[in-house]
């Protein structure tokens, strides 16, 4: 019953986003994944802690939960199903591998074929593929090295109104970071893109 009820939840937080199959698919990617998220702790009877040590079992969930949601994603950014099947292919490197122009006296005994080729390392896209790369580079520093929301707000116990365990200095330095970086980034994003068009998300559906 609960499992049904989550997935019920999810598809239709996926048909909330749009009337169409590829943000069911999203919507049901993600109810599978909370279904598959609890019964696997109720096999396991706290996941990977139990058999594996905890910086370890840290990576490897961390890992395997960013992979999943990176792949959920695709669907609600492709305009079908067939768009969504092509960005697959491309992440599985089933296109073939492009590597930089300037790798290629580098890597001579990998002769250009129809597997591999020596084009830059995005060259579907329009852009400076090193940059994006460092763009890239600093998400995922933001993503993984930074506080979430969670840790920024864990100085109180919200169930009890206490304090929690974590130090309140340590609490609030990381709550005070945290939120100048987040501040900052937005600010940078704003000004960036003061001259781009940009349309509500939902008024496209």
């Amino acid at each position: 019953m609960r499992y049904r009820n989550i997935m019920i939840t999810m598809l239709l937080g996926g048909l909330w986003h749009g009337a169409g199959w590829t943000f069911v698919l999203w919507g049901g990617l993600h109810g599978a994944y909370l279904v598959i998220n609890n019964e696997w702790k109720k096999i396991t009877g706290g996941g990977f802690n139990t058999f594996l040590p905890n910086h370890v079992a840290k990576l490897v969930g961390v890992s395997i939960t960013f992979t999943a949601v990176v792949v959920a994603w695709v669907p609600f950014r492709s305009e079908s199903f067939s768009t969504s099947m092509k960005f697959y292919s491309g992440m599985l490197c089933l296109n073939g591998i492009s590597f930089p122009v300037s790798w290629a006296p580098l890597l001579k005994g990998l002769a250009p074929s129809k597997w591999i080729t020596f084009s830059g390392l995005l060259p579907l896209l329009h852009s400076n593929s090193y940059e994006l790369c460092l763009w890239l580079l600093a998400g995922l520093i933001i993503v993984f090295a930074l506080p979430n929301a969670q840790q920024i707000a864990g100085g109180l116990d919200f169930h009890t109104g206490s304090e929690s365990s974590i130090p309140l200095e340590r609490s609030i330095t990381w709550r005070r970071a945290g939120m100048a970086f987040l501040a900052g980034g937005l600010l940078y994003i704003s000004f960036i893109s003061l001259g781009r068009p940009s349309p509500f998300l939902y008024f496209q559906f």
